[in-house]
């Protein structure tokens, strides 16, 4: 994963995160996805290099933010590992 701050034309930053698409389980699968960094986290989180995510999208790639059930896969946490789980089963790519 790649992660770039860049800004908007009224120079509101936002996180341009390229990703490791080799598990995408579902959608169209663009290799760009953006947050915004407005603190507002139903429009957008901060990612973190080398941390695993479930990512909602909608249809111009940008995150749908907590409030859109995009959330980071914390690996010693069981709530994290069901969350992931679900969405594999419902997934129709696995």
């Amino acid at each position: 994963m790649k992660l770039e701050i860049v800004f908007d034309e009224k120079d509101k930053p936002f996180q341009k995160i390229t990703l490791d698409h080799s598990s995408m389980l579902k959608g169209s699968f663009s290799k760009v996805i953006y947050s915004s960094l407005d603190g507002n986290a139903c429009h957008g989180m901060t990612f973190m290099l080398g941390k695993d995510y479930v990512a909602f999208t909608d249809e111009s790639n940008w995150i749908t933010g907590y409030c859109g059930g995009t959330q980071a896969i914390w690996p010693n946490m069981e709530f994290s590992q069901e969350f992931l789980n679900t969405v594999k089963q419902l997934s129709p790519n696995k």
